[in-house]
Order: structure tokens, then sequence, then C-alpha cells
């Protein structure tokens, strides 16, 4: 097989299955460029917490990246509204009392969404996403294409193409229909406790690129692991950092060695990086593919795909 094998080749390696089909993982973990490519989506990720606050707010942690996509789904699906949040949770098995009132709630305060003033119907309060929030959403998926282009470089045009309204909405639409799989992953994994916390993925990744030139991504040999330091660039406090390494560490997943400030990923950690960063470019392209059909060809041709 060509090392290009194209985007609907990397779609069909997750669309409708409840994980990553092996040989389609290890053809990409085993790419010679696989690395660089992790890198450049490692080093985009850092410049999204650091390089513009607006969008650090919106991509914080798992939990706001999970309102976000909610958001974009229901606004891609035409009403988002508290009656449409209800009903996806009952899509998503989990309504309970309130629980619509309480996303609601915390959508406004992120600034996610925003009242709708076209709205013809007067008697449902409507809502729309926020413009700074797509903007933000929109340039994640972009630089994760861009970054994967250096495997595929079909992922360039999907990359060039996000900006377009109609893409983007069905884009959107694929996200959101993940919904249900990423609420029902639950089991922890040795980078959850990054992915959980304020500006943690950010930090793994910082740490992660901070390996010696000659080394591999993610570094087998010596990172660093100053506290300080991250915690000035990240805008988080000392202890918030410190916290998140000891914890890392008490699972076995790194290695401190407090008086150099650096240490070491535990081969679990970075086998799980490898995994997320994989995920990462696959779970993107088998949005963008068939948004990019569905805009081209209609949406039963992007389904029949």
């Amino acid at each position: 097989m060509s090392d290009s094998p194209g985007l609907a080749y990397w779609a069909d390696a997750v669309l409708n299955r409840d994980g990553i089909e092996d040989v389609a993982y290890q053809r990409l973990v085993g790419h010679p460029l696989f690395a660089t490519a992790a890198r450049e989506a490692a080093r985009a990720a850092v410049e999204r917490h650091t390089g513009n606050p607006a969008v650090s707010r919106t991509v914080k942690n798992i939990r706001r990246l999970f309102y976000g996509i909610f958001a974009l789904y229901l606004d891609a699906r035409g009403g988002l509204s508290l009656t449409t949040i209800r009903e996806l949770c009952v899509e998503l098995g989990i309504a309970s009392p309130g629980l619509a009132a309480a996303i609601l709630l915390r959508l406004r305060m992120l600034g996610f969404v925003v009242v709708a003033t076209d709205t013809a119907d007067k008697r449902t309060r409507k809502y729309v996403a926020s413009p700074a929030m797509k903007a933000a959403f929109a340039d994640m998926f972009r630089r994760e294409l861009v970054a994967f282009s250096i495997i595929e470089p079909q992922a360039r045009d999907a990359a060039d193409a996000i900006g377009d309204p109609d893409v983007f909405r069905h884009f959107a639409l694929n996200g959101g229909r993940g919904l249900p799989r990423a609420i029902k992953s639950t089991t922890p994994t040795p980078i959850t406790p990054f992915a959980l916390r304020d500006a943690g993925i950010a930090i793994l990744h910082e740490i992660a690129l901070s390996g010696a030139d000659d080394d591999t991504y993610p570094p087998a040999g010596p990172v660093q692991m100053a506290v300080a330091p991250l915690a000035r660039k990240f805008g988080v406090s000392r202890s918030h950092v410190l916290r998140l390494l000891r914890e890392v560490e008490r699972n076995g997943h790194l290695r401190r060695n407090a008086d150099e400030l650096t240490g070491t990923l535990e081969e679990p950690l970075r086998e799980d990086l490898r995994r997320f960063h994989a995920s990462g470019f696959l779970m993107t392209v088998a949005s963008a593919h068939p948004a990019m059909l569905a805009a081209q060809y209609g949406a039963k041709a992007a389904v029949s795909s």
C-alpha cells in the first residue's frame, strides 16, 4: 500500500467503530513521519494555550471540549434551546432533572452560546454558537489537519476547507455524532489526569517537546519537569502543576528527579500519548472527510461513502 492511502482510508479506520482499527493504527504510528506530525500537533496545542487567551479558555480541559462540541452539534442541527438541549441529553442517555438547564447555564457562562437575534418564534429563547467559540474550534481542527498532512497530504485540502461555513457545519454534525462514544469512554488511561486539569494536555505536550533533539517522540529519554516555568507559561499555580505531576508519578506513569528538575515518561504514558495523537488525527479526518463530501455532493453522498 502507498504511504499516503488518502483521507477515506484514514476516516474508515474510526468511523462506526469503538476504537481505531488496529492495522490502520499500526500503519499510522509506524509511519516514518509520525513523530514529526505528532510534534507539530503538540506545538500547536501549546501555542493555543499561550498565544491566544480566548482560545485557551475555550479548550482549557476535556470538559470544555465536550461542552464546545455539544454546542456546535446542536447549532449545526439548527436548534439550540433549552428544549433541544434536553432532547439531546435524552438521546445521549444522560437526562436527569435540571441537567439541561445546568448545561445551558454553563454554555452561557463559558461564552460558548449567545442569544439568537433573528428568530421568528419569540415564545422560545434560542441560542447560537458564539463566533469566538466557533473560530477557536475551527482553528484547532484546522491545525490538527495541517499536522496530519505531514503524513497524509490530502489532509491539507481538508484543513483549507474548514474555513467554509458549509463544510464546518457538516464537520460539527459529524463530530457531534461521536458524543455517545465519548460519554461511554470512562475508563481512565495514563493521560486522564492531564486531560481533566486546566491546561493539563498542554503541560504534557510542553514536557514531551522538551526531549532531546535526537530523541524520538514521545521521548524515551530525559525531559524537563521544572514546576515554576510550566506554571508561568500556562497561567496556572505551581501547586496545580505539582499536584498533577505527583498524581501521574504515583500512578507509575512518569519518574521525576526533583533535584535536577527533569524526569522521564514511562512507556504506558508514551504509548497513550501516541494513541492520543493518532486519535486526534483520525477523529478529525473522520469528521472532515464526509463533511467535504456533503458540502460538495450533498449529505446523502457523504453518508453513502
